[in-house]
């Protein structure tokens, strides 16, 4: 089963670098979401690496994708999604770092503790980039634009909620 699933995946992310949909990006993002953060408690066993390594291969599509689309017809990138973008990278960085600090840590409660205040941070940085996407108003190629910003505030919204489930998961521990 597992092998499967790795097999598809890889013929996913094959057909992602060859011109991928908004669409396809959307159905690796949750897809590898899931597959890495869907546990019953993110603490209890440890994150498993493949499963992780997808995660950040989806997010690493999510920037292509971006990046793509994310140029005005004078070639000057977006700022509202670049800056969407680069604030993603970070909180997912910082997620995961979180997540494997976390479940080394429950040993020391006053670590754990920062480390809650550390996924209020991711979850309410995720909610203001979905906040400011909403807001943007694109002129030019806005079709393009529209796909960025729709696959950026999915991103956004995955990594919102695996922190709020992280936050949730440390009180079941």
């Amino acid at each position: 089963m597992k092998r499967n699933f790795i097999i598809i995946f890889l013929i996913t992310i094959t057909q992602l670098t060859h011109g991928a949909t908004k669409d396809d990006v959307i159905k690796v993002l949750t897809s590898s979401n899931t597959s890495a953060f869907g546990k019953n408690n993110l603490y209890k066993e440890a994150l498993v690496t493949d499963e992780v390594n997808r995660w950040n291969s989806a997010i690493n599509e999510v920037t292509k994708f971006v990046q793509e689309r994310s140029s005005n017809a004078l070639g000057v990138k977006i700022k509202n999604l670049i800056n969407a973008l680069t604030s993603i990278q970070k909180a997912n960085i910082d997620l995961i770092n979180g997540i494997k600090i976390t479940r080394g840590s429950f040993n020391s409660p006053s670590s754990v503790k920062q480390n809650i205040a550390s996924f209020e941070t991711i979850k309410n940085t995720m909610i203001q980039v979905q906040v400011n996407l909403k807001k943007a108003v694109f002129l030019l190629n806005k079709e393009q634009k529209e796909e960025a910003r729709f696959i950026l505030s999915t991103a956004a919204l995955c990594i919102e909620l695996t922190a709020a489930k992280a936050i949730k998961d440390i009180a079941k521990f």
